[in-house]
């Protein structure tokens, strides 16, 4: 449930990231349009990414941009944590 990294390039001045193509709609915008989630619907995506950010932890990574903007919503309806820039 997180966005996967291809490859990294760099330049002079730069650093960029080559990553999956993630399909969908973004968790605040899901959110406008369905209005208010169901219980069930924000439990299931809370446990989500929760696992999510447990994998990242045990693997001693913090991430510190947690929001509905960087959360997208794929096509199977599985939350995908995406932008892990800076």
């Amino acid at each position: 449930m997180i966005m996967k990294l291809i490859r990294t390039y760099k330049d002079e001045k730069r650093v960029y990231f080559l990553t999956e193509f993630v399909n969908g709609i973004d968790l605040f915008d899901a959110i406008r349009e369905i209005g208010l989630l169901k219980n069930e619907q924000a439990k299931f995506y809370a446990a989500c990414l929760l696992n999510t950010i447990e994998y990242l932890h045990e693997r001693d990574i913090m991430y510190r941009d947690l929001k509905p903007e960087n959360v997208i919503i794929g096509q199977d309806g599985y939350p995908k944590l995406i932008d892990l820039g800076n």
